[in-house]
């Protein structure tokens, strides 16, 4: 198994996903927080997007009264939706049952972008074991890609995947690092005794909590405490693949911005 981490979208070559690939993408503050929270808590389907324009169209596809709207732009619930980005927000009172169109200034967008990929794992610290348990058992590759923020390095999604990299040498064996993985690796071992420290700390946590959201680095920060493992297939993220496994996938690719992206 060959494992890679790319501490942004752009870093991700056209070429690195292949048909045996699994692509495994990390927005832990606080996008794929919030994913994991809302389909624990019984939301039937998320659909992440990449601007409002596709917000637009996918609540005319589906009626407005037959979707919900979660998200923010820098931080904030964006006016008219009904939820922001707070994973606490996320409830069975509030979710259940429901599909939720998601937007985010970069874990929503991010996601969108890998809709040809054969095989996409949403992750973050609290379904952490989860991913684990998947990818060891995985006979391919898998691509890390961590959203950062606004296509730069962000320390918080940077240990998550050294994190995830740790876990999985101790799991499957004959592994391969490319050198991200490696500084991941380094990262991990300096903040994994203090993850809540960490998040405190690094600018997208500091800027969160200027805008009183400190509550979200707790359940954030907090690891293996959620038993789901969403897939991104057909542009839906739900907890159930639409492979067989162990993968043996169709051939697939980025799509057009995620190339565009690659190549500047």
């Amino acid at each position: 198994m060959k494992i890679e981490v790319f501490f942004t979208l752009p870093q991700v070559g056209e070429e690195t996903i292949r048909e045996d690939t699994a692509v495994v993408v990390i927005d832990v503050l606080r996008a794929t927080t919030s994913i994991c929270h809302a389909l624990a808590a019984g939301c039937d389907k998320m659909i992440p997007v990449g601007d409002l324009g596709q917000v637009t169209a996918f609540v005319e596809s589906l009626g407005r009264g037959n979707c919900l709207i979660g998200g923010e732009r820098d931080g904030k619930k964006i006016s008219g939706f009904d939820f922001g980005n707070s994973p606490a927000e996320y409830t069975p009172e509030a979710v259940a049952g429901s599909d939720i169109i998601f937007l985010t200034t970069n874990g929503s967008r991010i996601i969108s972008r890998f809709k040809n990929a054969p095989c996409v794992l949403i992750a973050s610290l609290a379904n952490l074991q989860r991913v684990v348990d998947f990818l060891a058992d995985h006979k391919g590759n898998v691509v890390i890609c961590c959203a950062g923020s606004k296509d730069q390095f962000c320390l918080e999604d940077s240990v998550c995947a050294g994190l995830l990299v740790e876990r999985l040498l101790r799991s499957a064996e004959n592994i391969e690092l490319n050198d991200a993985a490696r500084v991941g690796l380094v990262l991990a071992g300096s903040y994994s005794g203090d993850l809540l420290t960490c998040f405190r700390e690094c600018s997208h946590g500091q800027t969160l909590i200027r805008a009183g959201f400190e509550s979200d680095l707790e359940l954030c920060a907090a690891v293996d405490t959620l038993d789901v493992l969403p897939f991104y297939s057909k542009e839906r993220i739900t907890l159930q693949p639409e492979v067989e496994l162990p993968l043996d996938p169709p051939s697939g690719e980025l799509d057009g911005d995620a190339a565009d992206a690659a190549s500047t």
